[in-house]
């Protein structure tokens, strides 16, 4: 997600933030590894795969739910990112603004 990234590109940028931020540290890791562990899981095999082989539908139907779950909690973590980021990133609060109505725009085009 490009809010993801942006805010990876402001901690990288400022090693304070750690310290300063440390609840938005701990959220963004949080992130990371959902993404890893939920998002970029190995795919079923399916039709695509083998078209010679008969797959069941049972295991990529519950392959679809789980991924569908898990973009619904990745969006979850996203906005308690965004949330603190906004109240404890920035130093000016208009900047925070600024970020919450930006992403405001990116969570309303995702729906």
């Amino acid at each position: 997600s490009v809010l993801q990234a942006y805010i990876g590109k402001r901690i990288e940028a400022d090693s304070r933030v750690i310290v300063r931020c440390p609840a938005l540290f701990t959220l963004f890791g949080k992130s990371g590894r959902h993404v890893k562990e939920e998002l970029l899981s190995a795919e079923p095999k399916g039709p695509l795969d083998d078209p010679e082989v008969s797959h069941p539908c049972l295991p990529l139907q519950k392959f679809a739910l789980q991924r569908q779950q898990a973009v619904v909690r990745h969006i979850q973590i996203m906005t308690e990112c965004v949330s603190e980021a906004a109240t404890s990133l920035f130093q000016e609060r208009q900047d925070g603004l600024d970020f919450l109505r930006v992403a405001e725009s990116f969570f309303k085009r995702s729906e």
